[in-house]
């Protein structure tokens, strides 16, 4: 998913209670988002065995978090 300009987003999935965000996976992200000047974000849904929707949270690196902050 993508907010051109903004935002670069990898959403994942997940049924069980935990989910491992690699570095790998960060700097694949990252990668991505660079090459359209935008922000890394890692979308994870945890999902119910139904589909339903339990949480859902996002993992970035440290600097987007300070780049939104900057920008208030």
């Amino acid at each position: 998913m993508r907010i051109k300009g903004v935002l670069r987003i990898e959403a994942k999935t997940t049924k069980n209670r935990s989910f491992s965000v690699t570095l790998d996976m960060v700097e694949k992200i990252e990668q991505a988002a660079a090459t359209g000047a935008e922000l890394p974000v890692i979308a994870i849904d945890f999902i119910s065995l139904q589909g339903k929707v339990l949480k859902s949270i996002c993992v970035c690196p440290r600097y987007v978090l300070d780049e939104i902050v900057r920008e208030r």
